[in-house]
């Protein structure tokens, strides 16, 4: 349980004054959303783990710098085998009955 540190400021009645409003300018949301769909999240870009005849894509940001692009890849390959593309691959897992 987080504790919580409150703070009251206690003015007489000869200080008070009233609040003052606050102008705000505010603006409608759009009454129809533009067709184009935003872009949510970073591109991405296709690394194949596998080998030609047996590809094994993955998908890293398209916004790394390429130092870090280069170390990532490198750490995928070498962990290759940790990952799982076909579902006789996933240990524990048995073929469905028909």
């Amino acid at each position: 349980m987080n504790s919580a540190n409150y703070v009251a400021e206690f003015i007489s009645e000869d200080t008070w004054t009233e609040p003052r409003e606050l102008e705000e300018e505010i603006q409608l949301a759009p009454a129809k959303l533009s067709k184009s769909p935003l872009e949510v999240q970073d591109p991405l870009e296709e690394i194949n783990l596998g080998i030609e005849d047996d590809p094994r894509p993955t998908f890293i940001s398209g916004l790394l710098d390429q130092s870090i692009r280069e170390e990532l890849i490198a750490l995928l390959q070498e962990f290759k085998d940790c990952f799982s593309w076909h579902y006789h691959e996933i240990k524990g897992c048995l073929s469905r009955p028909n």
